[in-house]
């Protein structure tokens, strides 16, 4: 595959050839297709590296989005469960029987029995 530099050097010295002859010349000829091809490579090259960006970063933001919403559903899950294990101190405060903040509340009797 040839480099860009390749490239770059291969037009210019065709284009020093083909600016000394008239424009239906061979010559001339060469270097217009050169540069076509020169164009089209390059443009596809750029068009792939764009579309591998946007695609990459598409992706990214999905993994992304996706772990931030599982670390947001399990703070959201941790401080539901401090709330319980708060609720459950005032209703033992207030008298409750284990069972019945067991009943209410849904966790174990031995997180009660820790209050």
């Amino acid at each position: 595959m040839i480099t860009k530099e390749e490239w770059e050097i291969k037009l210019e010295n065709l284009y020093r050839i083909a600016e000394k002859t008239p424009n239906c010349s061979k010559e001339r000829q060469t270097y217009n297709e050169c540069l076509k091809h020169y164009r089209d490579y390059y443009n596809t090259i750029n068009t792939a590296e764009i579309r591998g960006h946007v695609e990459g970063h598409a992706k990214g933001l999905a993994e992304g989005l996706e772990k931030g919403e599982k670390i947001g559903i399990e703070k959201e899950r941790i401080k539901a469960y401090k709330e319980k294990l708060k609720s459950a101190k005032k209703m033992k405060e207030k008298g409750m029987t284990n069972e019945q903040i067991i009943l209410f509340l849904d966790i174990s009797k031995d997180e009660i029995e820790k209050l």
